[in-house]
């Protein structure tokens, strides 16, 4: 999961710093922080980000 993450800031030219990659995923885009939560759908996963 932290890979759809990556691919995210890599894209969007944000600076990106993980933190935590266990659950739930806690990472820095730029100056702020975010708590990511994945839930199971059917054929996939989603990614829930807030900021914290």
């Amino acid at each position: 999961m932290c890979s759809y993450i990556e691919d995210y800031a890599q894209s969007s030219g944000e600076k990106l710093e993980l933190i935590s990659t266990q659950m739930p995923i806690t990472f820095r885009l730029d100056s702020m922080l975010y708590i990511a939560e994945i839930s199971m759908l059917r054929g996939g996963y989603s990614i829930h980000c807030k900021e914290s």
